[in-house]
């Protein structure tokens, strides 16, 4: 029995290919950063959204929360700093005005 007479097409030889850089890439990124890779946040619970003092001189005295998140890799933690919290201590000073 000799060599074989089938010789994978182009599209065959481009999917194998592809196929290797995928597996380097995820050996690659088994040990990468999070500045490589991004957070992988999860929520860990809220903190206070930080409203500054609004027109009748109160705070908001804790009634507005933000989501506060921490990365499960490296473990870092938003502390509330994300688009969520943006969008709501945004909302919060326009109800209260104080834009």
């Amino acid at each position: 029995m000799g060599e074989s007479l089938h010789k994978p097409g182009p599209l065959a030889e481009e999917i194998a290919a592809t196929k290797r850089r995928l597996a380097a890439l995820e050996h690659q990124s088994v040990a990468a950063t999070c500045v490589e890779m991004g957070h992988d946040w999860c929520l860990m619970g809220g903190a206070n959204c930080g409203c500054e003092w609004i027109e009748d001189g109160e705070t908001c005295r804790g009634m507005c929360s933000v989501p506060v998140h921490e990365c499960r890799r490296c473990k870092d933690c938003d502390y509330g700093e994300n688009p969520e919290g943006d969008m709501l201590r945004s909302d919060c000073a326009t109800e209260r005005n104080y834009i």
